[in-house]
């Protein structure tokens, strides 16, 4: 059988693209490409095969500017079953070892994060002489780099992060080096550099506090915080970062050292310098949660009155002060109730003028209902009409989600206003429920939205959220089923997505005759067109995969079975599967 790669090798190069979805449809496509050429070819062909791929894969990599498409090619081949692990293993390792040594401080942040995450998800899980050879080369590599090359300080933190998380057997015995040479990156200059040493760290500690006599490591890490002798800034801000990671080891450690943690960093929050101060406003969640008890008694005025001047005082400051109550509130439960009036006010407050922070007010308040519940009652009148003011955005519906959870006697209000503002964005007209005379409808009132990322958040919500008191059909009818048609893949993706879940609920009979009956098959037979036509695979397979056995009864009527019947005939194997 002969075989040509190009197709392939044009899907590699969508591998990479701005647009998140075709990036996504080009991997699975890829992917499937792949499979289903290692079963149909020959092993003679399928090596001559994939033996073109790897030479491509290896020109993308050695090109800065298609780097990122390689990182993904390899990244999707790990999950592919091609050849004997280990000889797929040596040919991948070796072009993350090109990609890993070309990196240097003035790559682009999102090509090193993603060069490490796929070397780590290779190296995870593997067995062998080769793969522990190549393991420990990079750990010796990036420790080097971590002391002696500052340039690649960066990428070596990253790539360490990934391997204390993917081969911990290994790493542990590099632990010392690691914990000596991590004060380096801890330094930088570069304030990237020092919160990715931090979450190489966190990762660190984490291998460490699952071993015995695992103090003295924390002790050795706390007393290099406090250390004496000129502190610069960098310094201050990476004994923080430390002491911050510190914080979350459980056990009898951090409350040993509690009450001094607790001094030492409420004296810098007044410091002159401002990544300090925020960085000190992030750590006071992370106190509370140690020792609560203890916190309560001794530190929780000072610090939540310290969170609330900061809201009145340093505009730059309200975000992560927001957050900062919103964590505090999770780690003190019911203790925080003495300050929800001074909290909501201000969340009030920023709200009203909607000015910056507004976003992490939402998600202090979704924080806050975790942690009190129905005390927060008496505050979410006048907050949930500013919260819709807003607009419709992922922080609203995911606070939305979390009131309704931990308050469920506001879901009613919620849903109305909810399936409102849902409306409006996918129609431009309110919410009318099933059965309203025409007489009291309005015509459209506004422009319905044009952002598609707007659009497809409406889609998704309407889909997701609890709606289960309200029968929906009407409004899938006129607001849902248009979008089946647009332009953009993730648009009609998302509305065929709502479309199934809405018209017959799940758990109820489906309506078999009358207006509903009549409702839910136009709606259906708009669904099969888009699952037989879509140019999109992943589309067609999502439509298909979604008509579960409530659909039967119109399923099994005549025209919808020849739709089916030619889904049978589809050019990717998984839908005529389906069909």
């Amino acid at each position: 059988m002969n075989f040509s790669t190009e197709p392939v090798e044009n899907i590699i190069t969508k591998l990479s693209d701005l647009n998140e979805d075709i990036a996504v449809a080009a991997t699975k496509e890829f992917i499937s490409r792949v499979t289903t050429q290692s079963r149909e070819l020959s092993p003679e062909k399928f090596d001559e095969f994939i033996d073109v791929i790897h030479q491509k894969i290896l020109q993308l990599v050695n090109n800065p500017q298609t780097v990122m498409a390689g990182l993904n090619a390899i990244d999707a081949l790990i999950d592919v079953d091609y050849h004997e692990s280990g000889k797929k293993f040596i040919k991948l390792s070796a072009y993350m070892k090109v990609c890993i040594g070309k990196l240097m401080a003035q790559s682009d942040i999102s090509v090193m994060r993603k060069t490490a995450d796929v070397y780590g998800r290779l190296v995870r899980d593997q067995e062998g002489n080769i793969y522990v050879e190549s393991v420990e080369f990079e750990l010796s590599r990036t420790l080097e780099w971590l002391q002696e090359h500052a340039q690649q300080r960066h990428i070596a933190v990253l790539i360490l992060t990934q391997l204390a998380q993917s081969v911990p057997t290994i790493f542990f015995s590099h632990i010392e080096t690691f914990l000596d040479a991590i004060w380096f990156a801890l330094y930088d200059p570069n304030l990237a550099v020092r919160e990715s040493a931090a979450q190489a760290l966190h990762a660190v500690l984490n291998l460490i506090v699952k071993r015995q006599n695992s103090d003295a490591w924390f002790t050795k890490l706390w007393e290099r915080c406090f250390s004496k002798g000129a502190r610069t800034i960098e310094q201050i801000h990476g004994s923080l970062l430390v002491l911050g990671e510190l914080l979350l080891i459980p056990g009898n450690f951090r409350e040993r050292h509690f009450k001094e943690s607790c001094d030492k960093i409420l004296r810098l929050k007044d410091h002159k310098d401002k990544l300090i101060k925020r960085t000190v406003i992030t750590l006071l969640p992370r106190l509370a949660a140690s020792h609560p008890s203890f916190f309560v008694l001794n530190y929780r005025h000072t610090c939540i009155n310290h969170l609330l001047s900061s809201l009145r005082k340093d505009e730059r400051a309200v975000g992560v002060s927001f957050i900062a109550l919103g964590e505090m509130a999770l780690a003190l439960k019911q203790s925080i109730n003495p300050y929800l009036e001074q909290i909501m006010g201000m969340v009030r407050q920023c709200l009203a003028s909607k000015r910056m922070g507004y976003i992490e007010s939402m998600q202090c308040v979704s924080m806050v209902a975790q942690a009190v519940g129905t005390a927060l009652n008496p505050y979410l009148n006048n907050l949930l009409g500013l919260m819709f003011e807003t607009g419709l955005s992922t922080s609203l519906t995911d606070c939305l989600t979390e009131l309704v959870k931990h308050i469920p006697s506001y879901l009613p209000v919620i849903q109305e206003r909810l399936l409102d503002l849902l409306s409006l964005v996918l129609s431009g007209k309110p919410y009318y429920h099933s059965g309203t005379p025409a007489s009291f409808r309005k015509k459209k009132i506004m422009s319905h939205a044009t952002d598609s990322r707007k659009s497809a958040l409406a889609l998704y919500t309407l889909g997701s959220f609890d709606f289960s008191s309200h029968v929906l059909t009407e409004l899938v009818c006129e607001s849902v089923v248009p979008y089946l048609d647009d332009d953009q893949p993730i648009i009609r993706k998302e509305a065929a997505i709502t479309c199934t879940k809405l018209i017959i609920g799940k758990g109820k009979e489906p309506p078999t005759r009358g207006h509903a009956a009549a409702v839910v098959a136009h709606i259906l037979e708009k669904l099969l067109n888009v699952g037989i036509a879509d140019t999109d695979p992943s589309i067609r397979q999502t439509v298909l995969s979604s008509l579960e056995t409530r659909f039967d009864h119109f399923l099994a009527q005549p025209e919808n079975l020849r739709c089916l019947f030619l889904a049978l005939n589809d050019e990717v194997f998984e839908i005529r599967e389906l069909s």
